[in-house]
């Protein structure tokens, strides 16, 4: 799969994040911010992030690529991200909320959260 980003786009980086914690491989493409025709050759629009599919559908719209992603990593075991990159996000998280910027952003955040939790995604540290 093929992820088109900018590379300063908060949306973007949380599409990104997302697919790091669930270990969902993507190709990045970074599209220049004076590309005019590449996201609209995809999808009709100039807009990041879009996701290509494998059968070569697009999704646009971060928080619909992170459903399709989570439901992705549903449906495969070996998805579940690692305890190294859920102490990664949790590291990650807790810093954007010191600074006031969070790349999740809003009820994104909370909705992604809730998603993995309730798919049982992630897995649990054992002591």
């Amino acid at each position: 799969m093929t992820l088109y980003i900018y590379e300063h786009c908060p949306f973007c980086a949380r599409v990104r994040y997302v697919a790091a914690v669930l270990n969902i491989p993507l190709n990045v493409v970074i599209v220049a911010y004076d590309d005019d025709t590449t996201t609209v050759d995809l999808i009709g629009a100039k807009q990041v992030p879009v996701l290509r599919k494998e059968d070569g559908e697009c999704v646009a719209e971060s928080l619909d690529i992170i459903d399709y992603l989570i439901e992705l990593a549903g449906s495969s075991d070996h998805r579940k991200p690692s305890l190294a990159a859920l102490k990664w996000q949790q590291a990650a998280f807790f810093a954007s909320t010191k600074t006031g910027v969070s790349a999740l952003g809003g009820d994104g955040i909370a909705r992604v959260f809730n998603r993995i939790s309730a798919l049982g995604l992630a897995d649990q540290e054992r002591n």
